[in-house]
């Protein structure tokens, strides 16, 4: 067999553009109560996707609008 193929540059272009992903979970312990350090710490830190836990709320319940206004979907 011959020596590996080396990368061209097609594919080293594409390797540059490549773009990390911040990805965050918080065991938030009631979102509400901590709803201004929630909203507090996503514009600091800005992740791109935040996995909230121990809510300690009803999806019906939870504050959507702080956090929608952030540009989060939620």
């Amino acid at each position: 067999m011959g020596p590996a193929a080396r990368p061209g540059p097609e594919f080293l272009l594409m390797a540059a553009s490549l773009a990390l992903v911040r990805i965050a979970t918080w065991n938030v312990n009631s979102v509400k109560s901590r709803l201004d350090r929630l909203v507090d710490w996503l514009e600091q830190a800005q992740p791109d996707v935040l996995a909230l836990q121990e809510l300690k709320c009803a999806s019906a319940d939870f504050p959507e609008m702080p956090i929608q206004a952030l540009g989060y979907e939620v």
